[in-house]
């Protein structure tokens, strides 16, 4: 029994110990080159050969320690053969892992110190080459190097000779030419990087590029096919450099190319990676080729300088003597511009005489292209120079950057825009891939890519930089000096610092000057150049909050007449130096600032002391407007007014947060939401209940009509939300009273209408047809939108209460009244659905229902939810649980966004799919969760949910036992929101087919 106890036990043991080894091999396979590097062929086979041997050696020493101990314990003791077993499978579970972890660590020192003894070869031959004085024997010695020491397989190096021609290549075919405009020649101009030409699609040869520079000219490159090794960072580095420096010693040998070279430039190497701009970038070539001066203006940070260098490098070709770039950041006096421009250019000027009259003379002949890179605070001195060149030089083209134009004949100006941005409204649900289709989250992702190799972007981390990159207005420096920063944070907490400290991002790069290190300084920089007025008017607009118009600017911004009638020409100079933005479509000119430009605008309107009367006229003149819109409103234009009051909606949550929320204006903001008929079109009901609830927690000295206007669109959106019904009540009975005081006809109807509905929503049917009838008792002195208020929500009673044919004759005649395409007459079709199913017309039910989804989608409004939840319950009346599935789950997405009150009524159509598929369980649990939320609210279903949850109730009644049922609700009803959420998202995720039709 002894020795068949330690047989098995050792068995076990070792297969214990075995899987342990294997499961290190395979977390060695998975994760230890992930971290720095990834080898393919000999290094992986020898690992795990040696890993092999190593757990083969344990296994057997462990066998042959069984196979002692059985023998011990035949001959003395079962207690001390069982202690020596004990102490063999500790000592060896001891020493596995050190022993594969001396072995990890012997094979990596052994290929560690391989790659080192590499590389230290190749800074030794880069030491050498300048002893070569064959150019021949050079390129020979460079490719054998890279096959020894590096495994390459084939190289071939190319040399530029009127094009780029294999001086020496180890292919079996080279290509003899590769062409100047060749991709990967373009690419390696503007790149240091190792460029790949198969992805580039290029004609030369290889998996990988190096360029061979000097001066600022791409004089050669490398190519080269590695070999079973893949090359990690360091080996590219020194490939890099090994290739630059031959490229030079090179140039020294041959004569050919130093005439080449003569033809130089001065433009920097482009460190960085170019993102995004491949549009631009052609349009401004494009630009140059038909126009003599292109101007490319933007504002502070957007890339003009970058754009304008990356457009001049395909050019090197075009120009006979070169392209030179010109910085006039530098320059504090315009009179020192000609001086700097003939030092770029490497030209020599005549001391006698004026400056400018002499470098025309000296470029006359001279074709070349002449970049001026920030003109905008020597905008006129710049302008003089420039069109003095251009006049006398007729060969002569000019690439400027500035953030105005520079107003000079013939002057093309291109405006260069922010990154692109995310398209996608929800962010929620934005995946990596989508994101990565945006230039500013590809930029953000490489930057911070290059400075963290651990960095990524996934799924769950793409709504955040997608965030970052929107709350930096797509700016490429505000984006790489924020990706700057993920060495020290996350995303989200970087998400976080921006929008508390957005201008303090700085960057340490040696290559930005010392107004481009800080967001701060750049716009500092811009906001100095200012004139007193245009400075002036620039912080008064900080008040706005999603751009303005001529004519709100001049309500807002001028202190008197003659600032109005100065006001256009202070815009337009505003827009001209890249401050403000005309934003091309609309039917009427509408301006905007860039989000970080107005974080730093309005800091410096609060630091003014004059934020308070700005404000105030902000407010006031957003309450005249939106009072204004009332005609649409009377003719039931609900579209017309969405549509003109939803490019201010920021204004006016600023002018109520001002107003209401700071209490600085109560009555004025008051005024305005008492005209915001329809407050939940224009954004959500959550947003605008918090203004109301404000409003009513404030004291205010408004007449009675503007109050008792607000308390019936709180009353409505209290139903919206979903609040508790007593609550509603109350504050409805409060607005029939203030009502009453106003002796508006409207307003009382409209007033008495609402506490109907509350009645009716709580089964008070005969309280609330008394209601409706007082409400409707002299028709022609109402409105058309209070008659149709009323009769809907009177029709709406009828179907509750049973009589159909009075609920079809008034939703008919409301739908006849209203407006096709307006959120009543979606209304309106939406009930008479709910109708036609109540009469068992589920096909006119159907019809109805996808009829109103499609008004309320284009209106964005609330209600489409509900549409979408109505089109789920109809289908599955008839069993089609695809699509039922289908629409539960839009309206999940939906309701989670919108936050309307209608979550427990798909919740309810969550749980009749649920019992129709069998997800019994989860079925029940909503249903408990349901009838808790009526029982506390003392809201009571309508008709169609009603018709579901009888149905489902009927299913679970087959399957549970009637106590079990019980008890499965009453644990339903336990559940929290987010529990009940889950149990919803599962079922409509989904769907087990049953086996046959469920019994109804």
């Amino acid at each position: 029994m002894i020795g068949t106890f330690a047989v098995c036990g050792a068995t076990s043991s070792i297969k214990r110990l075995t899987c342990l080894g294997g499961g290190k091999v395979a977390r060695d396979r998975r994760f230890g080159y992930n971290r720095r590097m990834r080898l393919a062929g000999s290094r992986a086979r020898f690992r795990a050969y040696a890993y092999g041997l190593v757990t083969t050696g344990i296994v057997l020493t462990f066998a042959l320690a069984e196979w002692w101990s059985e023998r011990f314990v035949a001959d003395r003791s079962r207690v001390a053969g069982a202690a020596v077993e004990i102490a063999i499978v500790v000592l060896a579970t001891l020493a596995f892992t050190p022993i594969h972890r001396r072995t990890e660590a012997a094979v990596e020192g052994a290929f560690t110190k391989k790659r080192r003894e590499a590389r230290a070869a190749l800074l030794r031959l880069r030491s050498e080459l300048t002893s070569f004085d064959d150019a021949a024997q050079l390129l020979r010695r460079l490719m054998e190097a890279l096959a020894e020491h590096m495994g390459a397989t084939r190289s071939a190096v190319y040399m530029r000779n009127d094009g780029y021609a294999a001086e020496a290549s180890s292919y079996d075919c080279p290509v003899e030419h590769v062409e100047a405009t060749d991709p990967l020649v373009v690419r390696l101009r503007s790149s240091a990087e190792p460029a790949d030409p198969r992805a580039l699609r290029s004609q030369a040869p290889g998996e990988l590029a190096f360029p061979m520079m000097a001066s600022g000219v791409l004089i050669g490159f490398l190519a080269l096919a590695p070999g079973r090794i893949e090359y990690e960072p360091e080996d590219c580095r020194s490939i890099a450099t090994l290739v630059e420096a031959a490229g030079l010693a090179l140039l020294a040998l041959n004569p050919k190319l130093r005439a080449h070279e003569c033809r130089r430039n001065n433009l920097p190497r482009m460190l960085t990676s170019f993102i995004g701009r491949e549009t631009e970038i052609a349009e401004i070539l494009a630009l140059v080729e038909r126009h003599d001066l292109v101007t490319v203006v933007g504002p502070g940070g957007v890339g003009k300088t970058r754009a304008t260098l990356q457009a001049a490098v395909p050019l090197l070709e075009r120009f006979e003597d070169g392209v030179w770039v010109v910085r006039l950041a530098p320059l504090s006096s315009g009179n020192d511009i000609p001086a700097a421009i003939a030092h770029d250019m490497g030209v020599r000027l005549s001391s006698k005489g004026d400056t400018l009259e002499a470098l025309v003379e000296t470029l006359r002949d001279k074709h070349a292209l002449l970049v001026a890179d920030n003109c905008e605070h020597l905008i006129e001195p710049a302008a003089r120079v420039i069109a003095a060149i251009l006049q006398g030089c007729p060969k002569i083209k000019v690439l400027a950057s500035s953030r105005q134009s520079l107003d000079v004949a013939g002057e093309c100006i291109y405006r260069l825009d922010p990154l692109g941005l995310p398209i996608r409204d929800d962010l929620e649900h934005l995946s990596a891939a989508d994101a990565m289709r945006s230039p500013a989250v590809r930029l953000f992702v490489e930057r911070a890519a290059t400075l963290d190799r651990r960095f990524s972007l996934n799924d769950e981390t793409a709504q955040t930089v997608a965030e970052i990159v929107r709350k930096l207005d797509g700016v490429p420096l505000a984006i790489e000096l924020a990706a700057s920063k993920t060495l020290a944070l996350t995303p989200a907490q970087l998400s976080q610092q921006l929008d508390e400290r957005l201008l303090l991002l700085a960057g340490t790069g040696g290559d930005l000057v010392p107004r481009q290190r800080t967001l701060r300084a750049l716009i500092d920089w811009s906001f100095d150049l200012l004139a007193d007025e245009e400075r002036a008017v620039l912080l008064r607009l900080a008040i706005f909050a999603g751009g303005w118009t001529l004519e709100s600017a001049c309500a807002v911004c001028a202190e008197n007449d003659a600032d109005r009638e100065r006001m256009d020409d202070v815009l337009g100079a505003l827009v001209s130096k890249s401050l403000v933005f005309v934003d091309p479509f609309g039917e009427e000119r509408r301006y905007g600032m860039l989000f970080i430009l107005r974080r730093y605008t309005r800091e410096r309107l609060e630091g003014s002391g004059n934020i308070a009367s700005i404000a105030a006229r902000h407010a006031r003149y957003y309450a005249r407007f939106v009072a204004s819109l009332a005609p649409l409103v009377a003719s039931l234009e609900d579209a017309r007014w969405q549509h003109a009051l939803a490019r201010e909606i920021g204004n006016i949550r600023a002018a109520l947060d001002w107003a209401i929320v700071q209490g600085n204006d109560v009555d004025t903001g008051l005024r305005l939401l008492a005209h915001m008929e329809w407050p939940e079109l224009v954004t959500t009901p959550q947003q605008a209940i918090r203004w109301f609830d404000a409003a009513k927690a404030s004291s205010g000295t408004i007449d009675a009509l503007t109050k008792a206007r607000a308390l019936r669109h709180h009353v409505r959106l209290e139903w919206l939300v979903g609040r508790p019904i007593d609550g509603r009540e109350k504050l409805a009975l409060e607005a029939l009273a203030v009502a009453r005081a106003s002796s508006d006809p409207d307003e009382i109807a409209r007033a008495l209408g609402n506490v109907g509905s509350i009645y009716r929503d709580g089964g008070r049917f005969e309280d609330a047809e008394r209601l409706f009838a007082q409400a409707y008792q002299a028709p022609e002195a109402l409105s058309t939108l209070s008659v149709n208020d009323v009769l809907r929500n009177w029709a709406i009673a009828n179907l509750q209460h049973g009589d159909l044919d009075m609920a079809r004759r008034r939703f008919s005649e409301v739908a006849s009244r209203e407006r096709p395409g307006s959120e009543a007459h979606a209304s309106a079709l939406l009930n008479l659905g709910e109708l036609e199913f109540a009469a068992d017309n589920v096909a006119a039910a159907r019809a109805a229902a996808a009829k109103a989804r499609e008004t309320f989608a284009q209106l964005n409004a609330a209600p489409l939810a509900l549409a979408v939840c109505n089109q789920a319950a109809y289908a599955m009346a008839v069993d089609d649980l695809d699509e039922a599935r289908d629409h539960l789950r839009e309206a999940l997405s939906l309701l989670k966004k919108s936050g309307a009150r209608w979550m427990i009524t798909a919740l309810e159509h969550h749980a009749t799919l649920g019992a129709l598929v069998h997800e019994n369980e989860r079925a029940a649990a909503l249903l408990g969760f349901t009838n808790a939320h009526y029982a506390s609210s003392a809201d009571t279903r309508q008709r169609t949910e009603q018709f579901g949850y009888e149905r489902a109730m009927r299913l679970l009644s087959n399957v549970y036992a009637e106590d079990e049922l019980a008890r499965r609700l009453s644990a339903g009803a336990g559940l929290t929101a987010e529990e009940a959420l889950e149990h919803a998202a599962a079922i409509s995720r989904h769907i087990q087919r049953p086996a046959a039709s469920a019994a109804t």
